[in-house]
């Protein structure tokens, strides 16, 4: 189990000269920014470990060995997962927030001329 939180700040908080949208209704709105591992309850089970050639001595030990795998798998996968995730998702939130807040907040020239012209 893997719980993760998400702070957020303004959309205009992720785009860059965002100080000329002040205006914008769309500015303010809360984007996603910040992800926290708030809880990791890993459940491996590593089962059934075997060895061939000239290592098939060490299987007489398999279920030792598997349990002692099972330990250590549990013990650190939530700190790599805490370690590298979090970082990889603000990464992603980071992008996604000045690729968006972009589209929103800084529409092109084309789309605001085509706005602008009565129908």
């Amino acid at each position: 189990h893997l719980e993760v939180n998400v702070a957020s700040a303004p959309l205009s908080d992720h785009v860059k000269h965002s100080s000329t949208n002040k205006n914008n209704a769309h500015a303010s709105l809360p984007f996603p920014t910040l992800a926290t591992v708030s809880s990791c309850q890993p459940n491996f089970d590593v089962h059934d470990v075997q060895f061939t050639g000239s290592a098939k001595i060490i299987g007489l030990f398999g279920k030792t060995i598997s349990k002692k795998l099972t330990a250590v798998l549990n013990q650190h996968v939530c700190s790599l997962i805490k370690e590298n995730g979090e970082k990889a998702i603000d990464e992603a939130l980071h992008a996604a927030g000045e690729y968006l807040g972009g589209l929103i907040l800084h529409p092109s020239e084309e789309d605001a001329s085509s706005s602008a012209r009565p129908t």
